[in-house]
């Protein structure tokens, strides 16, 4: 895939769990269908700037538009080979109660996964 082209992901560079997840996606994806950017990082803070409440969940900026939390994750997944692309099913779970169960791990992420130092991904 062009570079242009690329899905952009935004994570909370200083948890472990999102980290975590960065690196499985990039495990699975050798085409570089996506980039990954830090919440911490300036250009992170400049796709947000007219979101300030939007600072602390992930993000998916692709051809479909912008989407965050649970919608984020399930849009990543399904571009991921089998079988982690069949986790595109739960976009048919309501989004309220799907982002429910993100915002209940998001809450605890940190005291579960702990925190990453503060050096970005290579």
């Amino acid at each position: 895939m062009e570079p242009d082209r690329q899905a952009t992901v935004l994570y909370d560079g200083e948890c472990n769990l999102c980290r975590g997840a960065v690196s499985f996606v990039r495990e699975r994806d050798p085409e570089g269908r996506f980039r990954f950017v830090p919440l911490e990082a300036a250009e992170a803070r400049d796709i947000l700037a007219d979101r300030a409440d939007a600072c602390d969940t992930m993000h998916l900026l692709d051809d479909g538009g912008h989407h965050d939390r649970s919608a984020a994750v399930l849009r990543v997944a399904a571009d991921l080979p089998f079988p982690w692309s069949l986790l595109r099913f739960f976009k048919f779970v309501p989004r309220p109660l799907r982002d429910a169960c993100y915002d209940f791990v998001a809450r605890n992420r940190r005291r579960w996964f702990g925190r990453a130092p503060r050096r970005p991904l290579p």
